[in-house]
């Protein structure tokens, strides 16, 4: 049995559930997704797990939530817990103290990510950035295994003599390409899907988008709410498309050009990606 566990993230975020639990069921193993607040899902591969408690700010998220997915993963009774948040990192160190197998999934250099959050006062970010950083870095030496989403996060563990193993996502074959679409109908467009802030480079996109004739189609949310009203004035912002949130069908359509997809169909995809995860998997069980 194998644990997933997020307290931030949806049950149907696309790296923890479309990409590392779907791999790991199709690869034989049982998995279970704890998550909060979620609807019951119809998937006999994976059992989604709701704590059925919405928090109603992040200092609640960070207390009673991850109190309640603790409580949870206690029930299952798993070989190997796999955590995908840092405010789980206490939860994470005392299963440890348990004797089970720990995973901590890195999905954000946490430490630079502190540096632009505009919830914390500018003045206690490096000091807030730092302790964290320890506190990161004095966990991460007693989890089983660290997973990066980057090779430089990969090097920062490995300098602390971690055991580590990159899984980049990469995007899913299957779900990507339209079979029905036309090359010679393609614009000259770029696209930009998920979280729009400032640290994943949305300013650079927009300046380097003016100096083109190029569209830019924007999709997902902004993760600052006077994000958008910043981006609006700069010049290129005349040559964004606005698609909001959408689905993972919708995606697929508005992706992507000749040379792209021959490198995904090639080296960048999921389906030959999803081998680092069950590798490390396989070191563990």
């Amino acid at each position: 049995m194998i644990v997933h566990f997020t307290s931030v993230h949806q049950f149907n975020d696309t790296r923890i559930y479309y990409r590392e639990c779907k791999a790991l069921a199709s690869a034989g193993h049982k998995i279970s997704l704890i998550v909060p607040d979620t609807p019951p899902i119809p998937d006999k591969s994976i059992n989604v797990v709701s704590i059925n408690y919405k928090a109603k700010n992040r200092l609640a998220r960070m207390l009673m939530t991850t109190f309640k997915i603790y409580k949870e993963c206690l029930r299952w009774n798993a070989e190997v817990y796999h955590f995908h948040d840092p405010e789980l990192i206490p939860i994470g160190l005392l299963l440890k103290l348990k004797g089970v197998k720990v995973i901590y999934d890195v999905h954000e250099d946490v430490p630079k990510d502190i540096l632009d959050k505009m919830w914390i006062p500018q003045k206690l970010r490096y000091i807030i950035s730092k302790v964290f950083e320890k506190f990161e870095d004095f966990a991460a030496k007693r989890f089983d295994y660290i997973v990066t989403v980057t090779s430089s996060i990969k090097e920062r563990f490995e300098r602390i003599g971690c055991r580590v193993a990159v899984v980049n996502n990469y995007p899913i074959l299957e779900e990507l390409f339209n079979q029905s679409a036309s090359w010679e109908g393609k614009e000259n467009a770029v696209c930009y899907v998920g979280s729009i802030r400032d640290i994943r480079g949305i300013y650079e996109c927009i300046d380097a988008i003016s100096k083109t004739d190029t569209k830019f189609y924007l999709a997902g949310t902004y993760a600052v709410s006077n994000l958008r009203d910043c981006l609006m004035k700069k010049t290129g912002w005349q040559q964004v498309i606005e698609l909001g949130q959408i689905d993972r069908n919708q995606i697929a359509k508005v992706m992507m050009g000749e040379n792209g997809r021959r490198a995904v169909e090639q080296k960048y995809n999921w389906e030959k990606e999803q081998y680092q995860l069950l590798d490390l998997y396989r070191e563990l069980i």
